[in-house]
């Protein structure tokens, strides 16, 4: 029984190290990729205060949402589904800035 919660406790270090990681490499690199495709530094400035804003705002509303459906596999599932979205729009949509900033 313990080695099975080591594992699992391996488990969970490596999915929080790679969830973490994404996140903090983020920005920089969507902020890096629209300046590259001709973006304002303005519209720039707008988007990545609109992604912290809505960071702080989504923390609250997801962990919420989380405790009521006592689940995080589902929340998470969802959020990665939107993620894999939002890069496709970005990526696709990148000169535009209203676009870009939703």
């Amino acid at each position: 029984m313990e080695r099975k919660k080591e594992i699992t406790f391996a488990r969970f270090c490596i999915l929080q190290g790679t969830y973490w990681s994404f996140y903090a490499s983020f920005v920089g690199y969507i902020s890096s990729y629209l300046l590259a495709k001709g973006m304002s530094n303005t519209h720039l400035s707008w988007i990545v205060s609109a992604f912290m804003l809505t960071s702080f705002v989504g923390l609250m509303f997801w962990g919420r949402m989380s405790d009521k459906l006592q689940t995080n596999r589902k929340i998470f599932l969802l959020g990665n589904m939107a993620a894999v979205i939002l890069g496709s729009v970005i990526f696709t949509f990148a000169g535009v800035a209203p676009v870009a900033a939703i």
